[in-house]
């Protein structure tokens, strides 16, 4: 899937690179290995319509790790002969993300962290495509910080999956690991949180809930206020499978309220996958896992 190097040199958000091959120059400040898709010679207009129109149909089949791979693939060939597509570098960070959950579901732990590693990356891009003032921040420490303001309804998507693979990376890799990218990744949701917090059926409330659900109380972690969110997302999207069923992973468990899991565990599976159909494949995958979450009730509580 792609080439990786043995050792892991530090990326930051705001990474002014372009697709291709290992060795490209970045900002060195997050620790996420390097993990570049191998380069690829010119496509011709028709060759890059016929990709388009493949991905476009193997993307509403994504909750099939073996059709999503090949998505990956095809997109991958496409961005490579469009760097500068914004819209295209967030479709594949998206991409890589849900590739990690399906590895994360098969026990595949090291395509799991390649995975996010590359959605990471891929999501740096895209962020600096659609904003290219970004790349004039190569003199502060922290740009993203420094620049989040930049960030509006635009980039939206690219920010999401950003977060998404980091926050993902960062916890995959423990206590330590989430404590390391805590500063990084609540800036983000917190921007998130002003420019749109309902976005993508309240997802910056979502992320913000599991952040502090799974962080320490001396890293910024409460649970109070991981319900306060959760509960915002609910009652804004009450239909959106991921909703309740990290409110039910992340808060009902470490709260030790087993009524509140298995209700928001039940509602997922009694309802119909295809209630939200540009997300019909996430609400099926959802669907799986708070079947395999009820499966472990008795020993979760």
């Amino acid at each position: 899937m792609a080439c990786i190097r043995q050792t892991h040199s530090l990326l930051f958000l705001l990474a002014v690179v372009a697709v291709g091959g290992c060795g490209h120059q970045r900002l060195r400040h997050v620790a996420v290995p390097e993990v570049d898709a191998p380069k690829r010679p010119p496509l011709s207009t028709e060759e890059k319509d016929n990709l388009r129109q493949s991905t476009e149909a193997a993307w509403l089949k994504r909750d099939d790790p073996l059709v999503l791979a090949k998505f990956i693939e095809d997109l991958e060939t496409l961005y490579s002969q469009m760097p500068q597509d914004g819209a295209l570098g967030a479709r594949l960070s998206r991409a890589y993300f849900l590739m990690a959950r399906h590895a994360r579901m098969g026990h595949d732990r090291q395509k799991m962290l390649d995975s996010l590693a590359r959605g990471v990356l891929v999501g740096e891009r895209a962020l600096v495509s659609l904003y290219p003032a970004l790349q004039q921040s190569t003199d502060q420490t922290d740009p993203i910080g420094a620049n989040l303001g930049l960030i509006d309804g635009r980039g939206m998507e690219a920010l999401t999956w950003y977060v998404s693979n980091l926050g993902a990376y960062a916890a995959s890799r423990g206590i330590t690991s989430l404590i390391f990218y805590r500063d990084r990744v609540t800036a983000i949701l917190e921007r998130m949180l002003v420019v749109d917090p309902h976005y993508l059926y309240s997802t910056p409330h979502r992320y913000w809930a599991i952040f502090l659900s799974r962080a320490p109380a001396f890293a910024g972690g409460s649970l109070e206020q991981a319900r306060v969110h959760f509960e915002q997302a609910m009652a804004k999207h009450p239909s959106f499978f991921a909703n309740a069923c990290d409110y039910a992973q992340f808060y009902a468990i470490q709260k030790g309220d087993r009524a509140l899991f298995e209700r928001l565990l039940q509602q997922v599976l009694k309802a119909d996958s295809s209630g939200l159909a540009d997300m019909a494949p996430e609400m099926r995958m959802e669907q799986q896992r708070a079947r395999k979450l009820m499966d472990h009730v008795e020993t979760l509580f």
